[in-house]
């Protein structure tokens, strides 16, 4: 919405906008480049074929939301912590 960075992606193979297709919702980010990069765009047809076809690619996108679930999870609970401590030192 306000061009806030939210994540940063640099690793080769990366996944975005995975949760879209398998939600069937509509993205909830815009992806900007900083360099030059190579994007490879796939509607939900084709990555069920994909899948279907390479089983190993299921397994790429499920370990990139795990890492990314796994991350938030960690930043939800620093967040929590954070907040207890103002908490008690009011």
């Amino acid at each position: 919405v306000d061009d806030t960075l939210i994540e940063a992606f640099n690793a080769k193979d990366t996944f975005i906008g995975e949760m879209s297709i398998i939600l069937s919702r509509p993205r909830t980010a815009t992806v900007k480049a900083r360099s030059n990069c190579t994007v490879v765009r796939y509607d939900g047809r084709d990555v069920r074929a994909l899948i279907k076809d390479y089983p190993d690619v299921a397994e790429l996108v499920f370990k990139s939301l795990a890492q990314r679930l796994d991350k938030a999870n960690h930043k939800i609970a620093e967040l929590t912590e954070e907040k207890n401590k103002s908490l008690w030192e009011d």
